[in-house]
């Protein structure tokens, strides 16, 4: 199941359990408030006939069964009892016997549920009395209780129907919500997964190096006699590996410092002035290659140790991939204000079909048959600064046979 999918159903049993809990609140309080509005209905219904019967004439007293009464099995309107001190009805609006028991009539509030003709009805009871006609008694307002149960048939359905919808609705919200969540679950998996293979390649290029100095310097141990050839030889490789793990580390940790969002320093940067500087150290560090340089003036906002770091990559990546006497060209273009365009070309044996962007992965080489000498880490470095120029840099086979690195780089702030 995927992270969306959990955290959808999650998520929607949140919804439905809050959803539960509100409804069933909203509901009890529905309910007890149809049921308080029906008290007072009925109170002020009794109220009312006994104030009539003040005034009633004394033919109002004597039993008389009404000629159409309501049946409380299909009405839901109020009826009015009028009964003996008993209990027993005098003159009634509904049901056909509505006696009520002696409970009822001392009911607290006055208020009770008992059954008339089978039915469960409410009752609200007044006592009355008339002293000029020496009677006494009971008036009672009376309603079916499934007049209650039809108001709250209704408060049920308008719940049902919007939890559904509710339900529905942070069903959808939730998973369009958790799209966000699934992509950053994606990238933080990939971002993991990353950082082994980055880890693993690690170890296995520090594992070579390591290798070799520890392999002459067991050598070195335990021959102290050993020729001066083979000694000077040892040394040699120990200090070239030494060497080789010190530029590996300073790459791991540069790009450890990407990884963890390190920001630039930008300042104005002459990237043509740049480039040239670059190039004349370059010429007296590789006298047995051609480079030549060309380009105007351009400024941006940069860092200017990554971008001089950048060029350095791409000049020592040419080298490495040209022969004695090879050509290498480096040119700085303007491509708009504060933007310049950055490109390094060599006559050297070319980038392998297919190779164009992965030659930009972490560890990558193409041919390690070669013996290049690079930890495939460079290249890496170089698209970082790149990027955070707000820029790129694309790689391509030249018409000469050779590689054409093309940077854009743009003003930081």
């Amino acid at each position: 199941m995927t992270v969306r999918s959990r955290a959808v159903l999650l998520g929607l049993a949140v919804v439905v359990g809050i959803s539960g809990c509100v409804s069933g609140l909203l509901y009890a309080l529905i309910a007890r408030g149809i049921g308080a509005n029906q008290d007072k209905n009925l109170t002020a219904r009794a109220d009312t006939a006994r104030a009539a019967l003040a005034t009633a004439p004394a033919a109002a007293f004597d039993r008389t069964p009404p000629a159409a009464p309501l049946d409380p099995a299909t009405s839901d309107d109020i009826f009015v009892i009028v009964l003996s001190p008993d209990g027993a009805p005098i003159s009634w609006t509904g049901g056909r016997d509505p006696s009520l028991p002696a409970a009822a009539l001392t009911a607290p509030g006055g208020n009770a549920t008992v059954s008339i003709d089978g039915v469960q009805v409410r009752v609200h009871v007044e006592p009355w009395t008339r002293t000029d006609l020496d009677r006494s008694g009971y008036v009672a307002a009376a309603q079916a209780l499934h007049s209650r149960k039809s108001s709250l048939a209704g408060v049920i359905a308008v719940i049902v129907a919007s939890g559904v919808v509710t339900l529905i609705a942070g069903g959808v919200a939730i998973w369009l919500v958790s799209r966000r969540l699934q992509a950053a679950h994606r990238r933080t998996a990939e971002a993991l997964s990353g950082q082994r293979r980055f880890t693993a390649d690690a170890s296995h290029e520090l594992r070579t190096p390591l290798t070799t100095i520890l392999n002459n310097a067991g050598f070195l141990r335990a021959n102290p006699d050993a020729a001066t050839a083979d000694r000077v030889a040892a040394v040699t490789d120990i200090e070239a590996e030494a060497q080789r793990m010190s530029r590996l580390v300073g790459d791991l940790m540069t790009l450890a410092r990407a990884d963890g969002g390190a920001t630039l320093a930008p300042a104005p940067v002459d990237v043509g002035a740049l480039a040239h500087e670059v190039c004349r150290q370059a010429t007296a560090r590789h006298p047995d290659r051609t480079l030549h340089c060309a380009g105007a003036p351009v400024t941006v906002r940069g860092d200017a140790d990554a971008l001089t770091q950048l060029l350095w990559i791409l000049l020592d990546n040419a080298v490495r991939h040209t022969a004695e006497g090879g050509n290498i060209w480096v040119s700085v273009a303007s491509r708009g204000p504060h933007a310049a365009t950055l490109q390094v070309a060599d006559d050297g044996e070319g980038i392998p079909p297919g190779a164009e962007k992965r030659i930009f992965d972490r560890f990558y080489q193409a041919d390690p048959a070669r013996g290049s000498g690079g930890a495939g880490l460079g290249l890496s470095i170089a698209q970082w600064v790149a990027q955070s120029h707000r820029g790129g840099i694309t790689a391509a086979t030249n018409d000469r046979g050779g590689a054409t690195f093309t940077v854009a780089i743009s003003s930081i702030s």
